[in-house]
């Protein structure tokens, strides 16, 4: 199991995606939003609320104040289209 990997990048794309399509918000806990390049992927998608430890903030907090929007999606858009978590990752 590892954070980034296609299939679950693309399963909680999913997710965000049914929720904003019921208009309800979506958070999320755990690993991937304390990781300052998951938070940016999780932003693109459409999450509302990232919950992680305290430690992190600064890491991600740094890392989606550096990035537009528009940017992260077309970010995601290729993120979505790799096979292999090495390529998510280098992305």
């Amino acid at each position: 199991y590892h954070s980034l990997h296609p299939a679950v990048v693309q399963a909680l794309a999913s997710v965000a995606q049914a929720c904003r399509a019921e208009g309800k918000s979506v958070s999320i806990c755990g690993e991937l939003a304390g990781d300052p390049e998951g938070a940016v992927l999780l932003l693109a998608m459409g999450y509302d609320v990232l919950s992680m430890n305290s430690t992190s903030l600064p890491r991600v907090k740094k890392a989606l104040r550096s990035i537009y929007l528009a940017e992260a999606q077309d970010l995601l858009a290729e993120v979505l289209a790799l096979e292999d978590v090495s390529a998510v990752r280098e992305r």
